[in-house]
């Protein structure tokens, strides 16, 4: 079975009977119970049911009432894999390469460098599986069985709306915008766990290795990451004021095309048309933002590992002669440092928009619902439901132009009638 897993065996029969034969559903197999849609939906309303009754008034909150326990288990077996993930990429990577550079002195036997590339290939090989497998795990079934809870609850929730309770087309701007497009983002959230692990273990293997040097370098990438934190933050509240623009923009659409005879009649296009323009401007206003946001984080990640090697590498250079078992070791453990440095100022980022999503999520799923429907009184046995007293029952005539009426009219004193 483990051998299965990982290398993909369960998919090879299914895959040599698709290719002489078309497969039909009996040839696919089955899928997972936590991957099925009736038992998770009916656990997301038991949660949220169950939240409802611990939190206060209109303090109930999907995120830790819903979202977590759906995803909880699959992120947990996830957690294992990643952290063994982040440490053989910044322990076992580094002191392996390392030590098979200076294997290759005259006075090393060679046994002993072909042991140490067959150990440095291994790591590399089990540390791309167990990232991947991780990455699935958290990235596409948590965050899937997630998103499929709370967008259940919501379409429950529309039709037990009350009637102007909730703003125009709210419901397309939470499973469109809020739910769908933030999943696309928190896909990359297992990194969060990669780049934590990496990060400690990276630094204790670079200062055994660069000495005090390597505190330059790291001195650079901690300044990028004290820079995005107040980019942080500011994207969350532009965010917050896009998304709502967003649904001012949806309202307007909506109300032109519920309405189009009275628009077109009244010759309204144009006035509508300027409506529609000046809302989407505050929508992109917010929207670029928010992106300029990102990326100015995103790119100051990206570009501190490269300055950071450069820097440590300087003052190691002044101090100390340069050695190719010290000088690729860090150009390794700066790489890997890289995922940390470039990740946690992105997962701030997608940490945010999850946070944005599940309280609009929740405010939502608070709003006030319609009454129960007033209950039918029983009747005893023979007793009318319905009375009509100069009543007038007509149909109307059968389409086609027949000469006969379809229905019957009947007039009369009073009668009853079951129903």
């Amino acid at each position: 079975w483990l051998l299965s897993r990982l290398v993909l065996g369960w998919a090879t029969p299914v895959a040599l009977r698709g290719t002489f034969t078309p497969l039909t559903p009996e040839d696919l197999p089955a899928a997972p119970r936590r991957m099925r849609s009736d038992p998770l939906h009916g656990q997301a309303i038991a949660l949220w049911e169950a939240e409802l009754v611990r939190a206060a008034a209109g303090k109930a909150s999907v995120l830790s009432g819903v979202l977590w326990p759906v995803a909880r288990g699959t992120m947990l077996q996830s957690s294992v894999l990643l952290v063994l993930s982040g440490l053989l990429n910044s322990v076992a990577r580094p002191l392996l390469l390392r030590a098979a550079i200076r294997a290759m002195r005259p006075d090393v036997p060679l046994e002993r460098g072909l042991c140490l590339a067959g150990a440095l290939a291994a790591t590399l090989l089990l540390e791309t599986w167990s990232k991947t497998q991780g990455m699935h795990l958290t990235g596409d079934v948590a965050i899937l069985r997630a998103c499929s809870a709370v967008m259940q609850l919501v379409s429950l929730k529309a039709g037990r709306l009350r009637t102007g309770s909730g703003s125009e087309g709210v419901e397309q701007t939470l499973l469109g915008k809020d739910m769908i497009g933030v999943a696309e983002f928190a896909r990359f959230l297992p990194m969060l766990l990669i780049a934590a692990v990496s990060l400690v273990g990276g630094l204790v293997v670079l200062f055994i290795t660069a000495g005090l040097s390597g505190g330059v370098g790291v001195l650079v990438m901690t300044s990028t990451l004290i820079i995005s934190i107040p980019l942080g933050k500011k994207s969350k509240q532009w965010q917050a004021a896009m998304l709502k623009a967003s649904e001012g923009t949806t309202a307007a659409t909506r109300e032109i095309l519920d309405g189009v005879k009275v628009v077109k009649f009244m010759g309204w296009e144009a006035a509508y048309l300027d409506l529609v323009g000046k809302k989407r401007a505050v929508e992109l206003g917010y929207l670029r933002m928010y992106r300029m946001a990102v990326n100015i984080v995103v790119q100051i990640g990206r570009a501190s590992p490269v300055i950071a090697t450069l820097s440590t590498c300087l003052v190691l250079g002044a101090t100390t002669p340069l050695k190719a078992d010290v000088v690729l070791p860090i150009i390794s453990l700066f790489q890997s440092l890289r995922v940390p440095f470039i990740m946690l100022p992105m997962s701030l980022q997608i940490v945010v928009m999850i946070q944005v999503a599940a309280k609009r999520a929740s405010a939502y799923l608070q709003l006030p619902e319609q009454p129960p429907p007033m209950p039918v009184p029983p009747t005893s046995h023979g007793q009318a439901l319905v009375a009509f007293q100069d009543a007038t029952l007509c149909w109307p005539k059968a389409v086609g132009g027949a000469a006969a009426e379809a229905g019957a009219v009947g007039r009369g004193g009073k009668g009853g009638g079951k129903g």
